[in-house]
């Protein structure tokens, strides 16, 4: 009995030192996943905005910026995709998307434009529609949103006080 007892005394210990538990389903889960804090939410127009930080192992850090939306082809079932920029160490993409939209918010119904840097998103602005597409990805073209110019302003801001607060 004193064995039995002393060996899985050691089990636990040697289980616990590598950071593992069992969580009430049985599975084995690591004490060093990460913790995901919503730092800002924001309802703009038909997005929901996300500034997040998201925690690994008590040292990596990562700061993140997600736009998501319902797709409008789809009101019977739920059809959401997001647009997600890392802002952690480098904002180059966010700055980007920043340009591109107001790029879109300049040239909204004057001209047929489209902006996109590379897959992770795709505006299109058209000269009859008044509005800006937001695509989840180039070429998709079957999920999207339409932006008016004032929500795409306050997206730009919105935007602009995340990565200031970095």
């Amino acid at each position: 009995m004193k064995k039995s007892l002393l060996f899985f005394g050691s089990l636990f210990i040697i289980s616990i030192s590598f950071g593992q538990t069992k969580d009430k389903a049985g599975q084995t889960k690591d004490k060093t996943q990460s913790k995901d804090k919503v730092k800002i939410k924001e309802k703009i127009g038909p997005l929901d905005c996300w500034y997040t930080q998201s925690i690994k192992a008590h040292k990596d850090t990562t700061l993140s910026i997600i736009i998501g939306f319902q797709n409008e082809e789809f009101t019977d079932i739920t059809n959401i995709k997001s647009v997600e920029f890392n802002i952690t160490s480098d904002t180059t993409n966010v700055q980007r998307f920043v340009s591109h939209l107001r790029s879109a918010i300049r040239d909204i119904a004057k001209d047929t434009a489209e902006y996109n840097p590379n897959d992770e998103y795709y505006l299109q602005v058209t000269d009859f529609s008044g509005n800006i597409y937001l695509f989840d990805t180039k070429g998709s073209g079957e999920k999207n949103i339409h932006i008016s110019k004032d929500d795409a302003q306050k997206l730009v801001d919105w935007i602009e006080r995340c990565v200031a607060k970095k």
